[in-house]
């Protein structure tokens, strides 16, 4: 395994690790496994939610043609370079490791008008990595050989991967917790997700929430709990 090869696995481990943060955090008081009693010093369950404002742009329509633009430009810059220059040829791994490198990249930085960094790093890889790795396993099936045309394969689907799942999955939603201790915490949650049913069921219309708390969410995106009595 190259060095870009290196780079592209501990891609994945990040990936895999701060997934795994973000989703603690968006259940704490959602669901008993991430939940600490008041008792156990904890701050208990979700009493009662309020919704903020959608961030960035809501269209479908231009998200997908934002996020399919960028990553199809990286990758048929790499394409054409792969015909003039040997280093990047197909049937090596320089061309696909940097691919998926930059494609990843370029559309984590465009998911962050959407959603904060990790969610949009996450939806990023893993449509790159699993499209590209779904499409490779079909064409070898199906008797296809060459390691150019498997890399040309793999790299064009990861990009329609990638750009796909940014543009349909990092949208979000902002929600403002109350636990049963009293602490307030601003959170954003896939727009379609179960996390979003789950805060979206313990809505409260006389909960009051300033615009800090909301602001608060959208600016760093992450799990900010305010002690008790600094509700305004």
């Amino acid at each position: 395994m190259g060095l870009l090869g290196l780079l592209l696995l501990l891609v994945v481990v990040l990936g895999l690790i701060g997934f795994a943060l973000t989703e603690r955090r968006i259940w704490e008081g959602l669901a008993s496994a991430f939940t600490v009693s008041v008792e156990k010093g904890g701050h208990g369950e979700v009493v009662r939610t309020a919704e903020g404002p959608a961030k960035g742009e809501t269209a479908l329509s231009r998200r997908l043609a934002r996020s399919l633009g960028v990553a199809v430009l990286i990758t048929a810059v790499l394409t054409v370079l792969s015909f003039f220059a040997p280093p990047f040829s197909l049937a090596g791994m320089l061309a696909p490791s940097l691919d998926g490198i930059l494609v990843i990249a370029a559309l984590t930085a465009l998911g962050q008008e959407e959603g904060n960094a990790w969610r949009s790093f996450g939806w990023a890889l893993g449509g790159y990595v699993v499209v590209d790795a779904l499409v490779t396993a079909l064409a070898m099936a199906v008797g296809l050989q060459g390691a150019a045309l498997l890399n040309a394969l793999g790299m064009w689907a990861g990009t329609l991967g990638c750009g796909l799942a940014v543009a349909l999955f990092v949208s979000q939603r902002t929600f403002v917790r109350q636990f049963q201790d009293g602490t307030k915490s601003a959170v954003r949650v896939g727009a379609f997700s179960p996390a979003a049913r789950a805060l979206a069921r313990k809505a409260d219309p006389t909960f009051a929430v300033s615009g800090e708390d909301l602001r608060s969410a959208i600016s760093s995106d992450f799990l900010e709990v305010k002690p008790k009595g600094r509700d305004k």
